[in-house]
């Protein structure tokens, strides 16, 4: 019994071990997608952004990015006309998911420390978006 527990021990330790801490990985799905379609990714620590990698969707519309960054750095992932901002470092798997229809471009994000804070970002901000969009709303039907 304590031999199988040694074993067990001694195997989770070298799955967590094998985790790649060169580069970070993004494992992302988008709803409404269209199969093929082309997924960029975009490191944004220069003043352009510059494309560093890129995939297509599978029928499911997953994809999967691997980069290395030493440091937290931003990025934008990009398909179509819809971007979605993320905070990564070497070490990560960052999970992204999104619904392609959604004219708010509401995404979430985990898996980095980093990450969740900028996915609580995006929170307030749509929050805040939405009240602003209803305020002029509002306004144009006074003015009409």
């Amino acid at each position: 019994m304590i031999k199988k527990l040694a074993y067990i021990v001694v195997a989770s330790m070298a799955f967590v071990a094998c985790k790649d801490n060169n580069k970070f990985v993004i494992n992302g799905n988008f709803e409404n997608s269209t199969a093929q379609s082309k997924v960029y990714l975009y490191a944004l620590d220069k003043a352009q952004p510059t494309a560093v990698d890129s995939t297509v969707l599978s029928d499911k519309g997953d994809f999967v990015f691997n980069y290395p960054s030493e440091d937290p750095n931003f990025f934008k992932v990009s398909i179509g006309n819809n971007e979605y901002m993320i905070i990564a470092k070497n070490g990560d798997d960052i999970k992204l998911s999104a619904n392609l229809s959604d004219p708010t471009m509401k995404y979430s994000l985990s898996g980095a420390e980093e990450a969740d804070k900028l996915e609580a970002l995006n929170v307030t901000k749509n929050k805040f978006m939405a009240k602003i969009e209803a305020s002029i709303a509002k306004r144009r039907t006074r003015i009409v």
